[in-house]
């Protein structure tokens, strides 16, 4: 006869664990956000270990290392505008959208890498103004994600 033993893997403990992805629900104008705005993402589509507040916009990291971040934003008829990703008050991130023309629709994508501390907060905020429409529904939407790497 020949015995075998079956091998069990540690549980996976994943009280560690944090990832949110965020969204606005609905489009929005250029005048409604203006300059230093925090941009809240009304909708939390995903919030493991409930860093993000969907009420403030901001993330405050349950626990330390190092994370990934990344925000999009979409920019409809002549809509332009700068946006910055901050961790405890400082610029660690900065993106740019403009739709050139009426009925354009121009979409910008970033992505930041930073070690955080437990507590530290991030989130995004407009640097300017900005003008024109933005847009946030089915077709294409303004987000803000994050997940610890390790």
């Amino acid at each position: 006869l020949v015995h075998r033993k079956r091998l069990l893997l540690p549980e996976n403990d994943q009280s560690d664990h944090v990832a949110f992805s965020a969204h606005i629900s609905s489009g929005f104008t250029a005048a409604s956000l203006g300059k230093g705005h925090e941009v809240v993402y009304d909708v939390s589509d995903t919030n493991v270990g409930n860093g993000y507040d969907n009420v403030t916009g901001t993330f405050r990291a349950p626990s330390a290392g190092v994370y990934g971040f990344t925000w999009t934003m979409c920019a409809d008829n002549l809509g332009e505008i700068t946006i910055e990703l901050v961790i405890n008050g400082r610029q660690r991130g900065v993106n740019h959208v403009d739709s050139e023309i009426n009925n354009d629709l121009d979409c910008s994508t970033a992505f930041v890498i930073e070690k955080v501390n437990v507590g530290d907060f991030v989130f995004i905020r407009s640097t300017a103004a900005g003008e024109g429409l933005f847009m946030s529904d089915s077709r294409a939407r303004w987000s803000f994600s994050g997940w610890k790497l390790f």
